[in-house]
């Protein structure tokens, strides 16, 4: 009985590992900028409102959320946020209207945010649970190195797709990510943690009192929520918003413009490497 137990969580680590490969394949990541341009007519300046909502809800979504991971699981929570990227990545490629662009971009953003912590808790405690958890530092490095290739893969072929179709690379981007959810459903999810004073779950409004009052006490933390949340939007709006129509105003073709974009992702794949040493 024990040793299936253990086989059912161990289960856990390849199934999310293939689960992270789909949901980093984004093939429009290096085109989206100039198909806002060039197939939807935005200028540059409607661009940026278009990514800084999406920053801006990440930011104030990051709390809510992860207390839905604490409260309902967090394979519930991975569950909503593959879902809900989804739907978000094949309304930004479909709509025509510019409204509808910030809305799917901001629905993005708080997808992200359910899944961000809860999917690494949910590997950590399954590797807890079969007395791995020592190991937790090397595996996030080779996930993190699986996610980095899917993505720079993606965005290689994403160039290659979007000089074909550009709109191709979000419904395929969505397709994708409909795969990945069967795995995450055939995730197990591990134990939660009760409720330190009642030793029953977490209730929502419960974990959101606990995390207000760790903000409060600790000042160190909340500079941290501050700098993650604060440092990524400097780099994508230089490596990623402004580089695309740049690239092509200097007459890279676009099915090139990914390849420039895996150039810099390679310095990221020898960061992974490294983590795990």
């Amino acid at each position: 009985m024990k040793q299936l137990f253990e086989r059912s969580y161990q289960g856990n680590i390849p199934k999310y590992f293939i689960y992270q490969a789909l949901y980093q394949f984004m093939l429009f990541l290096p085109i989206w900028v100039i198909f806002l341009q060039q197939e939807r007519g935005l200028t540059l300046t409607q661009v940026t409102f278009v990514d800084v909502a999406f920053w801006l809800t990440t930011a104030l979504a990051e709390l809510p959320t992860g207390m839905v991971a604490d409260t309902f699981g967090r394979k519930a929570s991975v569950t909503i946020s593959v879902l809900m990227t989804a739907g978000a990545v094949l309304l930004f490629g479909l709509t025509q209207n510019f409204v509808l662009l910030m809305v799917a971009n901001s629905l993005w953003a708080i997808a992200l945010t359910f899944e961000s912590g809860a999917g690494l808790a949910l590997l950590y405690d399954s590797l807890r649970q079969v007395g791995r958890e020592e190991e937790y530092t090397r595996v996030r490095a080779r996930l993190s190195m699986v996610a980095l290739v899917s993505t720079a893969v993606s965005t290689i072929l994403g160039g290659v797709v979007g000089d074909w179709n550009m709109e191709a690379t979000f419904v395929i981007t969505a397709l994708l990510l409909v795969v990945s959810l069967f795995f995450v459903l055939t995730l197990k999810e591990p134990p939660y943690d009760p409720d330190p004073d009642t030793g029953e779950r977490i209730k929502y409004t419960r974990a959101v009192g606990m995390t207000l009052e760790a903000l409060k006490q600790s000042p160190n933390l909340r500079m941290v929520m501050l700098y993650r949340n604060l440092l990524p939007v400097g780099g994508a709006l230089v490596a990623i918003t402004f580089f695309q129509p740049h690239a092509v105003n200097i007459g890279i073709p676009v099915k090139w413009i990914g390849v420039f974009l895996f150039s810099f992702r390679l310095f990221r794949l020898v960061g992974a490497a490294a983590v795990g040493r």
